[in-house]
């Protein structure tokens, strides 16, 4: 229970918006993961974020929803 409540789990909940309110395209996709990397281990999420709102033009893509969502959770159970 108290794992749903971890301030990691807010960033999994804050991605997953992010990618159901911003449509990735393949170039995006790419990007994403590139992003997804670094926010766990610099300080450069912030930057990151920004740029993706700036740059960020797509069309929806379920696939890559999904995809990243894998990448999202294979990233939790190898690090728990």
């Amino acid at each position: 229970f108290f794992f749903f409540l971890s301030s990691e789990f807010l960033w999994y909940i804050l991605w997953y918006l992010l990618l159901k309110t911003l449509l990735f395209s393949l170039y995006d996709q790419i990007f994403f993961c590139f992003v997804f990397y670094f926010h766990f281990n610099s300080m450069c999420f912030l930057y990151t974020f920004l740029y993706k709102f700036v740059i960020y033009i797509s069309e929806f893509n379920i696939c890559n929803i999904i995809y990243n969502l894998i990448i999202i959770f294979n990233y939790q159970f190898t690090t728990i």
